[in-house]
């Protein structure tokens, strides 16, 4: 997700962490040229990972039988990370990330 004039822009792509390219690793991604989002400025961005996620039913809870005052939830793991974002038109980071 990268911040516009008009809004944010947000496009659901996979990535990929390559270890050796920096300290800390950087994160690789493909973008068509197609998808306005490859024309964004360098800047921060916000990548979200989405992990595991379950419907967590009241049953669970051993208060139900006590109070009977719980509500179901929803239990997931996300992580938000803000990054600095450039793009390049290399065939070499091209052929690197498609290769791993």
């Amino acid at each position: 997700m990268a911040q516009w004039p008009d809004g944010p822009l947000v496009s659901h792509v996979p990535v990929m962490l390559d270890r050796d390219a920096a300290p800390g690793g950087t994160l690789l991604c493909h973008l068509s040229r197609g998808n306005a989002q490859w024309r964004t400025p360098a800047g921060n961005a916000l990548v979200i990972f989405l992990g595991a996620d379950a419907y967590v039913t009241p049953r669970w809870y051993s208060n139900k039988t006590l109070t009977g005052e719980v509500v179901p939830t929803w239990n997931y793991i996300a992580v938000h990370a803000t990054v600095r974002c450039a793009c390049s038109r290399s065939r070499t980071n091209c052929a690197r990330s498609s290769n791993g």
